[in-house]
């Protein structure tokens, strides 16, 4: 027996924006060779189980520039399928990535 495979059209997945408080992180071991991130990028969120990325802008607290091996206190303004926000609570973790390369984490400190 095969799997099957729901597809869900774009129309029919209700997107909201909504902000978290999150410690930001950078790998220091990425593959990418880079400086690292200004305030105000948009990353791709990466959600584990999921088979698409979310949507945010990340807006830095305690610098300008986070470097490779840093990490600090951003305001996450998401936007994402109305079903995902029920994830973002106090503790939650995702990858951060440069397209498809897994740079660094995100991780809620509260509402």
């Amino acid at each position: 027996m095969g799997t099957i495979k729901l597809l869900v059209a774009m129309e029919d997945i209700e997107i909201i924006s909504f902000e978290r408080l999150i410690e930001f992180g950078l790998n220091s071991d990425s593959k990418l060779e880079f400086n690292g991130y200004r305030t105000g990028i948009r990353p791709n969120h990466w959600i584990r189980n999921k088979q698409y990325t979310v949507i945010g802008q990340i807006d830095f607290l305690d610098c300008e520039w986070l470097k490779p091996g840093e990490s600090c206190r951003a305001i996450c303004s998401f936007y994402a399928p109305k079903q995902d926000e029920k994830l973002f609570v106090s503790g939650f973790k995702w990858d951060i990535g440069q397209a498809a390369i897994i740079v660094g984490y995100g991780k809620v400190l509260s509402k």
